[in-house]
């Protein structure tokens, strides 16, 4: 509240401060007016001072309204003459835009000619509908001719299995005639073998019966009945043949254990032969059923050959189709499919590079239809840009020539 009143109290003095210096004013100018009053009192030539000033401010009003008047004309005028340098100007730069779009126009229409004349080089040799035709034929043919290689290749590996079995079939048939005849052999030599035990087995038994009587050769003596039969003559007493040859061989093996082992060799070697002999049993059943699964397999491969071959034959035949209007160019580029055509059994190392180089210029010639194609619709999009642009800029070139009409 001190602040407030301080504040007050300020602003009331500034305000009588003001009415004082107000109040001086007001007594200034009212001693002015009284001086201006006593000089007319004492100059009364200038009692009309008000008319001559009336008569001067409309004189001066008349003048004022002409200078301005004056002043509107020489406006006018100035705006004229820069009206007419700005549409000096903008003629000069319309004429200028002008020749530039003439000029434009002219470089943009030899373009469109030159690209012209490009899609025209390209449809010189073949139309346009041709050419696509062309290419629509290619992928078909691409993918018979594929199916032809595929079943070739297929029969290729079938008369690969078929001349594989040709080729081990007479191995496999001399091979068994081979264990056959060594299976009559083995038989025969088992036979023999056998037999030649039973010899030794029957020499065996005489010579078990007789072993003890020859203990008896030792005792005989001139004039002494024999014990077995009372013989009193003994004409090998002393120099019989058994006893002359164990007398030689003393260090040899009684004859009874060696039969008995030469019995005992003969077992050893039969079953020798016997385990032979069923091995080969073995082999040639063996052999036997390889050659009859060989043969059961030769007739279906043969048959599926045979099947290949027609379709490879069918398959060509629907490539030359008369119905199938190729170009020149493709009918040029399958026509060595003829011969094979002709001649369906030739050898496939010959049939499958010929096959692989008709598909090869069959790609390739489809890759230069679609560049060219390409290329052509390349002018096309780029023919009708341009020909948009030159319609743009002739209209353009109307709207300023009516421009420069308007400024003329």
């Amino acid at each position: 509240d001190t602040k407030r009143k301080e504040l007050l109290l300020g602003n009331v003095q500034i305000s009588r401060q003001a009415i004082q210096n107000h109040q001086k004013t007001a007594d200034s100018t009212k001693n002015q007016l009284n001086n201006i009053n006593q000089y007319f009192d004492k100059h009364p030539e200038l009692i009309d001072l008000d008319t001559d000033m009336t008569i001067f401010d409309s004189s001066c009003q008349r003048l004022r309204a002409l200078l301005a008047e004056n002043s509107e004309l020489s406006a006018a005028r100035m705006s004229q003459h820069n009206h007419a340098r700005q549409l000096q100007a903008d003629f000069e730069i319309l004429s200028k835009q002008q020749d530039t779009d003439i000029l434009l126009i002219a470089k943009r229409r030899e373009q469109l000619l030159k690209l012209q004349q490009q899609q025209a080089i390209i449809t010189q040799n073949q139309p346009l509908a041709s050419m696509r035709s062309e290419q629509e034929q290619i992928d078909p043919i691409i993918i018979q001719i594929e199916q032809v290689g595929f079943k070739i290749t297929q029969r290729s590996q079938l008369i690969s299995q078929i001349h594989k079995i040709n080729l081990t079939l007479p191995v496999l048939k001399q091979e068994l005639m081979v264990l056959e005849d060594l299976v009559a052999t083995h038989r025969a030599d088992i036979q023999s073998t056998k037999l030649k035990k039973q010899d030794k087995q029957t020499h065996l038994h005489l010579l078990q019966k007789v072993s003890k009587l020859e203990d008896y050769i030792v005792e005989l003596k001139d004039g002494t009945p024999c014990p077995l039969c009372g013989a009193h003559e003994h004409p090998y007493g002393k120099h019989h043949p058994l006893l002359d040859s164990q007398l030689e061989n003393k260090q040899a093996l009684p004859l009874t254990q060696q039969t008995q082992q030469q019995i005992a060799e003969l077992e050893i070697l039969i079953e020798r032969l016997e385990q032979a002999l069923s091995k080969h049993h073995i082999d040639h059943a063996t052999k036997n059923e390889t050659i009859n699964h060989q043969q059961q397999q030769l007739v279906p491969l043969q048959q599926q050959c045979e099947m290949l071959s027609n379709d490879i034959q069918d398959s060509l035949l629907s490539l030359f189709d008369a119905n199938k209007n190729y170009s020149k160019a493709i009918a040029g580029i399958v026509h060595p499919l003829h011969e094979l055509n002709e001649d369906i059994n030739k050898p496939d190392s010959d049939v499958l590079p010929l096959l692989n180089s008709v598909k090869q210029k069959l790609i390739e010639q489809k890759q230069c239809l679609k560049d060219l194609l390409f290329q052509y619709d390349e002018l096309t999009a780029s023919i009708s840009t341009l020909s948009i642009a030159i319609e743009s800029d002739e209209k353009q070139h109307q709207a300023l020539m009516s421009k420069i009409n308007n400024l003329t």
